[in-house]
């Protein structure tokens, strides 16, 4: 595609950050921190781990603009989740709860929890996480879903359970071609999320696709979902 070219690769975009520091996870550490500052000011040939210092510039650049959402959401009185005791979880609207996944989520999960072997070991859905999302469906439907975008095209990937049983996915989309990952469907039109959250009975309205409707779109990364618990 002759856009691609515009946008550095799901890969390639995870190595720059990880290049540059983890503390330009968040949109205000980005803004606020010297290295960033450091970056744009020196003209470098190459930058760290061989990263071309251009596209390294070209994802400083649009930093502002990147989404990242890792969470679990689902239906039903989330008192009675089946979730380990003292976990943060967000009201959605349409009555659906969400469940960020956070550095402390993670802490808590076993690590060689199985989820669902279909899920593609390249995908970035985590298996203890769908290990959880499965458990929680005993009684309820439960979407586990994970979404990046970079100032517009992105990856998105799902996976849901109705009563303990996979009801959607392993599902993997994405916009461009530079981000086509094994076993993904290049989607632009209509990308694994929103199809993930029609499964669990999500109806779009006014004019605005599933992932607006349940307010999806209200943060860009996951972490931001907590401060307003």
């Amino acid at each position: 595609m002759a856009g691609a070219a515009r946008y550095p690769s799901s890969r390639r975009r995870a190595a720059a950050r990880k290049a540059i520091s983890a503390d330009l996870q968040r949109p205000a550490d980005r803004a606020a921190h010297p290295s960033l500052r450091f970056l744009e000011n020196h003209d470098w040939g190459v930058a760290p781990c061989g990263i071309g210092f251009g596209m390294v510039r070209r994802v400083l650049n649009n930093a502002h603009m990147a989404t990242r959402i890792e969470v679990i959401i689902f239906d039903g009185n989330p008192e009675t989740a089946a979730l380990p005791e003292g976990l943060l979880t967000v009201p959605m609207a349409v009555g659906l709860t969400m469940l960020p996944v956070s550095r402390e989520v993670l802490s808590r999960l076993d690590p060689d929890a199985i989820g669902d072997e279909r899920i593609p070991g390249n995908w970035n859905l985590r298996q203890p996480v769908a290990a959880l999302a499965r458990a929680m469906s005993r009684d309820r439907s439960v979407l586990y879903l994970f979404s990046e975008t970079w100032a517009g095209p992105g990856v998105q990937e799902s996976i849901a359970w109705r009563a303990g049983q996979l009801l959607y996915g392993p599902s993997g989309t994405c916009d461009l071609d530079a981000d086509f990952e094994p076993g993904y469907h290049l989607a632009p039109g209509d990308d694994a999320v929103n199809a993930g959250l029609r499964a669990i009975g999500v109806q779009a309205t006014d004019g605005r696709d599933e992932y607006a409707t349940v307010g999806l779109d209200r943060h860009r990364m996951t972490e931001d979902w907590l401060k307003w618990v």
